[in-house]
């Protein structure tokens, strides 16, 4: 992101920041003034209705109901303020997160002080693609576990497929217009759980017994005898017929209780899994009242979620429905009543159990595309936040092609990165790179490997323009070595080439990508050197291409004998005691080296 770019986003970002604090710090004051108001009416309305007793019974019912009125109100709409209080909270936090996110400020973002990520394979260790101070770290903001796990998976430089990878970029694209309704979906499903939605516990919730439905002559029964009742209650009222309502009460009760087991166990089922109705409800209505137009990439790949007549709409909305009725029947008091009234549970347990029916049974499908969704409503955010990032032009007919404009870290601060041209010439070419320590040979392959998995993930790639074709990539940069497993580093980088030359023996998919750092820096200098030419010459024969550092400035000559390897360099500038670094890839081998000079400037004694 250049200095611009990134000073217009933050600005928009801490504007909303500073807006939402105003809007939350003035409804705090009224908060403050509503719990003031409710406690003075309720010790008011209690004196006034206490004393509207001692005058009159009639009174005082009438005040009592008037004053339960009115503070009902106000408990309503207090409560609606403390609602929109929580709401802007949880807004607020999710515009710091996306403000950290350009800012790089690792301490503010949601993954950071989780612990160490475990099984990290080699290219998400060696490109900083997941755990703590990682691409993952940055652009996650999922809502499910599940998603969060899908969101690893497509960064990690797994080359989709040419018509995948097309579809992830124009849904990208689209999702990173609808800014409100991202915003919305994050918000909603924050509001609803401070946990990440488990889709495992989500399915396994609905996995029960649907099989028991209320008998339809039962239902029929209870609504005879409930209207009759109705019936000769309003004739006794009347004064018109005094009927059997007592009896016809008790038939109803004993239809009652002699289903209430099994209905009872039925809706026990609701209890189960309204935890997951309600987070999965409110994001599935943010995005089906999206409106989106017919035409839509989004409606088209996802038409159940963004559509608000879809099954998928239609029965949750129903089963929350449900689930609030059946929240009614929990005092047992007040389920009688309901009971006696109309066939409630009965109505309530056959709706629910149909419905359940239907969900069950797509349940899997539809939280799996939930999960797609979420990644790439995550990349969208990610494409919102750095606007001058590219997305990558694929070709198609290459099989060697990357050719990239302007390319930098997206994980080092703005004011840190540098950025770099760079494309392949020729057909399998290797490129050695030399350079002085602390020049940026590094960086540059981390840099050049991490936006490629940003480009196979669908999302723009942190440069100007980038063009690439399909490939396989592997890493070898940050190879350690193992004291428990008795294996020291020169070993596990012998390990680590060894399985490249396995790989491209045995590939028949893309061309192999490889990025080598430091080659067998782990031995001695001869051997170093004889080591490094005899596997690039053999690996030069092979289907790859990729990137080689190195401090041997020998092994720059490997150029005149196989024509595939070119070589390129990173610099140094040294004056007046200083070092300064320019971090710019130059064609050609290094013509300087520095490790006596940072000798000299640290005051370390070397012999002219």
């Amino acid at each position: 992101m250049n200095d611009i770019s990134y000073e217009v986003t933050g600005r928009e970002l801490a504007g909303l920041i500073a807006t939402a604090n105003k809007r939350r710090t003035f409804y705090a004051g009224r908060n403050n003034k509503f719990s003031a108001i409710r406690l003075a009416v309720f010790i008011a309305a209690m004196i006034v209705t206490i004393y509207s007793f001692t005058v009159s019974a009639s009174i005082g019912w009438i005040v009592l109901a008037v004053s339960l009125f009115v503070f009902g109100i106000i408990v309503h709409y207090h409560n609606k303020l403390l609602a929109g209080i929580r709401r802007l909270s949880y807004y607020i936090k999710i515009q710091e997160e996306n403000l950290a996110r350009i800012d790089i400020d690792w301490e503010k973002l949601p993954g950071y002080h989780s612990e160490e990520a475990e099984g990290l394979d080699f290219i998400e260790r060696d490109l900083d693609l997941y755990g703590n101070r990682s691409l993952h770290c940055i652009i996650d903001n999922t809502v499910s576990v599940e998603g969060s796990v899908l969101l690893r998976k497509k960064l990690h430089g797994d080359f989709p497929g040419i018509s995948i990878l097309k579809e992830s970029q124009a849904l990208v694209r689209e999702l990173s217009a609808m800014k409100r309704m991202r915003s919305r979906f994050l918000l909603r499903a924050r509001l609803s759980s401070r946990k990440k939605l488990d889709c495992a516990k989500t399915v396994s919730a609905f996995d029960n017994d649907y099989s028991y439905t209320t008998p339809v002559f039962v239902i029929a029964l209870s609504i005879f005898l409930v209207s009759l009742l109705f019936v000769f209650v309003i004739l006794l009222a009347l004064g018109i017929y005094e009927g059997p309502i007592i009896t016809i009460l008790l038939a109803n009760l004993l239809l009652y209780f002699a289903f209430a087991g099994k209905v009872g166990k039925s809706l026990e089922k609701v209890n189960d899994i309204e935890p997951h109705i309600s987070k999965l409800d409110s994001m599935i209505t943010v995005l089906a009242k999206s409106h989106l137009p017919k035409d839509s990439i989004l409606m088209n790949k996802y038409p159940e979620f963004f559509s608000q007549e879809s099954e998928l709409h239609l029965s949750f909305t129903k089963l929350r429905k449900i689930s609030t009725a059946a929240s009614y029947r929990e005092n047992s008091i007040l389920r009688v009543m309901l009971n006696i009234a109309f066939p409630y549970d009965f109505l309530v347990q056959r709706s629910f159990e149909r419905t359940a029916i239907i969900i069950s049974t797509k349940i899997g499908s539809w939280l799996s595309e939930l999960n797609e969704l979420e990644c790439l409503i995550a990349l969208a955010n990610f494409a919102d936040l750095n606007p001058d990032y590219s997305y990558a032009e694929l070709d198609e007919n290459g099989t060697n092609t990357l050719a990239a404009k302007g390319l930098s870290h997206p994980l080092m601060k703005v004011n840190e990165r540098r950025s770099n041209n760079f494309s392949f010439n020729l057909e399998n070419e290797i490129v050695i790179i030399t350079g002085s320590n602390m020049s940026g040979k590094s960086t540059f392959l981390r840099t050049v490997g991490i936006n490629l998995c940003l480009a196979y993930a669908g999302a723009p790639s942190a440069c100007k323009q980038i063009k690439v074709s399909p490939f396989t990539m592997f890493t070898c940069i940050r190879v350690s070595d193992s004291v428990f497993d008795g294996i020291s580093y020169f070993y596990a980088e012998v390990k680590r080439l060894r399985m490249l030359i396995d790989i491209l023996e045995m590939h028949e998919g893309p061309k192999v990508l490889f990025f080598i750092d430091e080659i067998f820096k782990g031995t001695n200098n001869r051997e170093r050197l004889k080591g490094s030419m005899s596997f690039l010459k053999k690996i030069a024969s092979m289907n790859c291409t990729g990137f080689v550092t190195t401090h041997d400035l020998e092994l720059v000559g490997l150029s005149d004998s196989v024509k595939s390897v070119k070589n390129y360099h990173f610099r140094e500038n040294i004056s007046e005691g200083f070092m300064t670094f320019e971090y710019k890839i130059h064609p050609g081998p290094c013509p300087t080296t520095n490790a006596l000079e940072i000798m000299r400037l640290n005051r370390l004694p070397v012999d002219d």
